[in-house]
């Protein structure tokens, strides 16, 4: 797609940045906040939230480009010591960053669909249901999510279509890097990706166990 990856970095930046300036000024408004929390909390809390997210919301575009450089960084140099250590041979980091790059355009499709889901389809929506959603994604499919325990949110939304694309475009990158078998590819993959993806889960599903 780019053939400069700091270039490619800077346009998934400018993309998420974007999306988060749009999210917080068309869906997540003060009003919506306000009218969300007003059941549970006093006028006082929510607008002391209110004022403390407008405090720090330039920190959520701060974090953008550094977040999205040591994820897609740290995934490529899993899958770089994991073909390292199976077939024994150096390819440059270079080439596995652009495969993770590539692969960061399932995530930014996500963010785009939810953005667009509350725009134009479900317009009426509290902070709860707007945090909740999760599309294409097996915790969506589940009617009941009261009855659900909180721990086991996270890993349901995990499985969704976006991942299994993510996956498909991080083996075929790889395959094309290394020049094997889809299998060999796969397993390259499963041993990098695949382990961290799990350890990253059973941390989150560790926190929410202990601080909920």
């Amino acid at each position: 797609m780019f053939k400069n990856n700091w270039l490619h970095l800077f346009a998934l930046t400018v993309f998420y940045f974007v999306f988060t300036f749009a999210y917080e000024n068309s869906l997540v408004t003060d009003s919506m906040i306000f009218r969300s929390l007003s059941g549970e909390y006093s006028a006082e809390v929510i607008t002391q939230y209110i004022q403390a997210q407008h405090k720090w919301r330039w920190l959520s575009y701060l974090l953008i480009p550094v977040v999205l450089l040591v994820r897609t960084s740290l995934i490529a140099f899993l899958i770089q010591i994991a073909d390292y250590f199976i077939e024994d041979k150096d390819y440059p980091f270079a080439d596995f960053w652009r495969v993770t790059l590539n692969a960061e355009w399932c995530m930014v499709a996500m963010v785009m669909i939810k953005f667009f889901w509350f725009v134009f389809v479900q317009t009426d929506f509290t902070l709860q249901e707007i945090n909740d959603f999760a599309p294409l994604t097996l915790y969506s499919l589940i009617r009941n999510k009261d009855m659900l325990d909180l721990w086991m949110s996270y890993p349901l939304k995990i499985l969704n279509i976006f991942e299994i694309v993510y996956w498909i475009i991080l083996i075929y990158g790889v395959k094309n890097i290394i020049k094997q078998s889809f299998g060999k590819s796969f397993e390259i993959v499963l041993l990098s990706y695949g382990l961290g993806l799990l350890v990253w889960i059973a941390v989150i599903m560790y926190l929410i166990l202990n601080l909920t």
